[in-house]
């Protein structure tokens, strides 16, 4: 399954220039089987949610979720998965976030952006479950620097998940590739169709259980 972690509505994001509707219908179209709503200090209610996939039109297979992205007062923006309300207060320290959303998933945002560099120690911040290794925010410089420091960091799980970690290392370097290629060749129907088309043959190596080394 591909799916797309972290998007911006215009109807609640001030960045984003697309509307629900038309993200979730173009996300569809190229092959995207999950969109996730990671709009700024705002999570879509299930009532909102509901009434966005009518408005769709689109196959009950499709499933339209919803996250948000919140600033960590000095930690920075934070992907949160299942958090119990919206978070609409900018600045809130990220131990206040985690004690009140034991159970969500925090994700570090595009660390890497503006040409930063972030410290070993805050990568491996027991308060966040993971980090962006992809962005489309980065320049080729900052994804190359990001995907450096995941195989950094995913060297310590290979000696007991090898298949696993060479899986992702192998979709993380897809991502960068592809990423390369976007710009020279735009967001055209050829790119994304190539993407997808390059995420299901990896889906397919992961349901053979094959070792994918890059």
């Amino acid at each position: 399954m591909i799916v797309e972690m972290h998007s911006h509505t215009s109807e609640h994001s001030s960045c984003s220039h697309v509307a629900a509707v038309d993200l979730a219908q173009r996300a569809c179209e190229v092959g995207i089987q999950t969109i996730v709503l990671t709009d700024h200090h705002y999570q879509w209610s299930e009532e909102e949610l509901a009434d966005l996939r009518k408005r769709t039109g689109l196959p009950n297979g499709f499933q339209i979720l919803a996250g948000q992205e919140v600033d960590a007062g000095g930690f920075g923006h934070v992907l949160i998965y299942g958090a119990r309300a919206t978070i609409s207060k900018p600045g809130i320290p990220l131990r206040q976030i985690r004690e009140e959303n034991p159970d969500a998933a925090i994700i570090w945002a595009h660390p890497y952006r503006d040409k930063r560099i972030p410290a070993p120690e805050r990568l491996l911040d027991p308060l966040i479950d993971g980090i962006e290794i992809f962005s489309s925010n980065y320049t080729a410089n900052e994804a190359a620097r990001a995907l450096q420091a995941y195989f950094q960091h995913a060297e310590g799980l290979e000696e007991d998940f090898p298949a696993q970690v060479n899986l992702y290392k192998a979709r993380t370097c897809l991502s960068i590739l592809y990423y390369l290629a976007k710009i020279n060749l735009g967001e055209s129907e050829n790119f994304w169709r190539i993407l997808v088309e390059a995420e299901r043959s990896l889906a397919y190596v992961a349901t053979k259980g094959l070792n994918v080394s890059t």
